[in-house]
């Protein structure tokens, strides 16, 4: 019995000869895995040039793999695919693209619609970025966030939340931030990776919309909640009064609450919960009386029970809340 075994070999054939295909960025969708293939070969010198094969599916009930869709000129020859993501939204399969077009790095987001087989560019970013960050799927949606490079912006990154339903006019900008100067060399966490700016995170579904903390140079980094629309996309309470904001993070769902960290003058960084309104988004409890932050993390919903690391006036413990306030 073989428990690990290839089940993609990294070769291919063409035009009688043999070499390396490299299968990238599987997910999974009704059963079957979908993955983007594509190969290394030399060409004018350069090893580094790869050609899009195109979108393959696996089964793996019969261990059949099919080629899906042949990825034609607007994708070969193309130097280098530097780094990418895949997310499944709806019918949907986004592809991420940053890689090198006639000696220049250019980002691309593409939509491979499954039921029709076909393969559409949503989004082109014309100005120097450092990355699309955090895909997030809702539904038919998928939210992402495009960070402009610093550089062209007084070494202070602009970066704007987006969301599309797979289609050119159905892809659109919710937010459009610079981060304040003082945020400069912040590393705060994203539901999936370090990021190096204080920006748009913590993407997080609740009830029927999607919940995340954003900042701007006038009200900080507070929580914002969008339907995937740019005239449904809002602040939901400026909890810190000011340009830092409520330093909103670690937005966690649980017993019907939307839980996060937030800060207000007096109580500090303590344990914060919304229904989903401006009025009933309240802090639970101020675990570190007075001027102290007793900084919740960590938050996981247990059953339906808040668990999380908090500092209180004997120090770092493991604490647990049902969301009554008080």
């Amino acid at each position: 019995n073989v428990g690990t075994e290839v089940v993609v070999p990294n070769n291919v054939t063409i035009n009688g000869v043999n070499m390396h295909s490299m299968p990238r960025w599987p997910v999974m969708h009704n059963n079957s895995l979908y993955y983007f293939n594509f190969i290394y070969y030399l060409e004018n010198g350069n090893p580094y040039t790869q050609h899009a094969l195109g979108i393959f599916r696996y089964d793996p009930a019969t261990g059949e793999t099919v080629k899906l869709l042949d990825l034609g000129s607007e994708f070969n020859p193309i130097t280098y695919y530097s780094y990418g993501f895949s997310k499944v939204s709806g019918d949907n399969i986004y592809y991420y693209l940053s890689r090198i077009v006639s000696n220049r790095y250019q980002i691309d987001l593409y939509a491979y619609n499954i039921p029709a087989n076909t393969m559409t560019r949503l989004f082109t970013e014309p100005k120097p970025s450092i990355n699309l960050l955090m895909p997030h799927s809702m539904g038919d949606k998928l939210y992402f966030v495009n960070v402009k490079d610093p550089s062209q912006y007084n070494n202070r990154p602009e970066t704007h939340v987006y969301a599309t339903n797979g289609t050119v006019s159905g892809t659109l900008r919710l937010t459009n931030y610079q981060i304040p100067a003082f945020y400069s060399g912040y590393l705060p966490e994203s539901n999936d990776i370090i990021i190096p700016y204080w920006g748009p995170g913590y993407f997080t579904q609740f009830k029927d919309k999607v919940y995340f903390s954003d900042c701007d140079s006038s009200k900080g980094y507070e929580v914002y909640q969008s339907d995937g629309s740019a005239n449904g996309t809002r602040l939901l309470k400026d909890i810190g009064p000011g340009a830092e904001g409520g330093m909103t993070r670690y937005l966690t769902v649980c017993n019907n609450s939307l839980f996060m960290l937030a800060c207000q003058t007096p109580t500090g960084a303590e344990l914060w919960k919304s229904d989903g309104t401006e009025a009933g988004t309240v802090m639970v409890s101020d675990i570190y009386p007075t001027t102290g932050n007793s900084s919740p993390a960590n938050l996981t919903n247990l059953n339906g029970t808040l668990f999380f690391q908090a500092s209180g006036t004997t120090g770092k413990e493991l604490w647990k809340s049902d969301g009554t306030t008080g």
